[in-house]
């Protein structure tokens, strides 16, 4: 897989293992998550909105069983909804809004299942179940994350705070750097994202 944001690809020379080429994918599959050679997600929001949509099926049977609410919605967040956040860090800051409302209507077919003839809107099954949007949910997962980070041993991947920059006595002293970001594409990246959730 060659990563290459030009509209024109260039061309480049093959690879050979053995003497044999090696084919160039537009995409490949590392641990679950898959990445495009233009580091989009399209294809792992694909992936996650099909296997949870099948998982459904799961939730309708047993709701015919007339399984109690708490039963189903144990059965959605343990066994469906972390599918649709698999390695939520990784991908959350560069989604499209489309990407976005994709994931998201899994979760409302889930609700109305559950909720049955309950389900009013969107916002009043949250409310109803107790449970946070997605995009709240990914939001935490990062925070965490990032929270985590500062405290392992990978601490040198986000940026130093500006206290220790600076070297003055600074209310904003605690807060990280924010990085340079001259593109969208790298304001939208992971560590960018990070540091702003951390700057909150």
């Amino acid at each position: 897989m060659h990563i290459t944001f030009c509209r024109n690809y260039p061309p480049l020379p093959p690879l050979r293992v053995n003497n044999a080429p090696l084919a160039v994918a537009p995409s490949l599959k590392i641990l679950g998550l898959h990445i495009q050679n233009n580091l989009h997600w399209d294809v792992q929001v694909k992936q996650m909105v099909g296997k949870a949509a099948k998982k459904l099926y799961l939730l309708k049977r047993l709701k015919r069983f007339m399984l109690s609410r708490n039963d189903l919605i144990t059965i959605y967040t343990c066994y469906i909804r972390p599918i649709l956040e698999y390695a939520a860090p990784a991908w959350t800051s560069s989604l499209t809004k489309l990407q976005t409302e994709k994931l998201e209507q899994i979760q409302k077919r889930a609700y109305r299942i559950i909720l049955g003839n309950d389900y009013t809107s969107y916002s009043h099954a949250l409310q109803q179940l107790g449970l946070k949007t997605l995009a709240q949910r990914r939001e935490d997962l990062c925070l965490n994350f990032a929270r985590s980070l500062m405290e392992s041993n990978f601490r040198d991947w986000l940026p130093s705070t500006r206290g220790d920059i600076s070297g003055r006595n600074t209310r904003n002293k605690q807060k990280l750097n924010t990085p340079l970001c001259r593109t969208n594409r790298l304001k939208n990246s992971l560590i960018p994202y990070l540091v702003s959730l951390l700057n909150k």
